[in-house]
């Protein structure tokens, strides 16, 4: 969907390893559907993260309710769309959508950067399956807890396991599948 193009061009660039951070990028310009993106050569790491931030059961239930209460998001109008919010010490940062599940983790990934938030000191809930390829991406940005309302694959389950990162599928009202 075309909303929160920078984020997502940013995210999309770190995903698919082009950036570490978003100050690499110099010159970014969207226009009807051209991208123009000039990339730095410096690399400046960011400061490794020792948090990783815990969610008791409760709290994942009631940030699930808030996120996909809301009457006007693009799916309930559409019936066709994903969701992905990034929470930071249960307080949700930010949500988008998109009809692409990838496109609206990228705008979220984006976000991060650009606002300069530790991804590693953060929850992704997201309304799409997780499979291997959407878990490898949440793993490459450091997010220590996954939550999803669908349904996740055994090679995400796998990925989860080896990288330590906690995978929540299935989540939807009280109750919902722990994997790691």
């Amino acid at each position: 969907t075309p909303s929160h193009l920078e984020e997502m061009v940013t995210g999309a660039l770190y995903s698919r390893g082009y950036i570490t951070n978003a100050k690499q990028i110099a010159f970014l310009s969207i226009e009807d559907s051209r991208v123009c993106v000039v990339l730095t050569a410096a690399v400046e790491e960011e400061t490794p993260c020792n948090y990783r931030p815990t969610l008791k059961p409760e709290a994942i239930f009631e940030i699930v309710n808030e996120i996909f209460r809301d009457p006007d998001t693009l799916f309930n109008q559409t019936g066709c769309a994903h969701s992905c919010s990034l929470v930071q010490n249960g307080v949700i940062c930010c949500t988008f959508e998109d009809i692409g599940r990838h496109n609206a983790l990228d705008k979220v990934i984006g976000y991060a950067l650009r606002n300069h938030i530790s991804m590693a000191e953060c929850v992704i809930f997201t309304s799409g399956r997780i499979s291997g390829d959407y878990m490898a991406k949440i793993i490459r940005a450091g997010f220590p807890i996954a939550v999803s309302r669908a349904a996740v694959t055994s090679e995400a389950v796998r990925l989860a396991q080896e990288s330590g990162t906690t995978l929540y599928g299935f989540v939807r009202g009280n109750s919902a599948n722990l994997y790691t």
